[in-house]
């Protein structure tokens, strides 16, 4: 059997936003490339060596985190591409009135706003090479929840202003010919307003 190299991009799937007010927006899952990886914490991979005349590959697509009412989301599932893997998202913290951060994951969630308290955003499960951690909850009722991380930047933490908590950007790949931004952050509640922050 012949062996030959192609490249990949592999995207886990991303946590889920926390439920309540001033919630954080879920993390991004990991995106794991060999193709033109521009900026953000991953570096460009090797190309994947496979033969030819095999039996198959084994691919998993990971699934997107699920809402859980009153708590935080849950994290986004792994994809797998043979030797391949994409660590899912983490979930972003919520409710308000709760003192969790954002999940870790392959990129933390954001910290849901707290009535006095400042909220962490969940971590990037421990190293910078899996992504970026979830900005920080604000601690007054009118701020907003943070944003998840990305896979190119940090979430935003919520501000006063109720335009605080972006999502984290993610990373721009060209794999299709056309040059995308992939595995960007959630954005977190806002309270103020009722609505969400813009994503990343």
């Amino acid at each position: 059997m012949a062996n030959f190299n192609i490249d990949y991009l592999v995207v886990a799937g991303g946590g889920a936003g926390g439920s309540g007010y001033r919630s954080g927006g879920g993390g991004s899952g990991v995106l794991k490339s060999s193709y033109s990886i521009q900026g953000g914490a991953q570096a460009q991979a090797s190309a994947l060596s496979l033969a030819t005349g095999g039996s198959g590959y084994t691919i998993t697509v990971g699934n997107g985190g699920n809402y859980v009412l009153n708590a935080n989301g849950s994290n986004g599932g792994d994809s797998v591409f043979e030797s391949i893997t994409s660590l899912g998202g983490g979930g972003g913290g919520g409710p308000y009135l709760a003192t969790s951060p954002g999940s870790s994951g392959g990129t933390g969630g954001g910290g849901a706003g707290y009535n006095g308290t400042t909220n962490a955003g969940g971590s990037a499960n421990g190293s910078p090479a899996y992504g970026f951690a979830g900005g920080a909850g604000s601690g007054t009722t009118t701020q907003c929840g943070g944003g998840g991380g990305g896979a190119g930047a940090v979430g935003k933490a919520g501000g006063g202003s109720g335009t605080d908590g972006y999502g984290g950007i993610g990373i721009e790949n060209n794999i299709t010919g056309t040059l995308l931004y992939y595995a960007g952050g959630g954005g977190g509640g806002n309270y103020t307003s009722g609505n969400v922050t813009a994503g990343g």
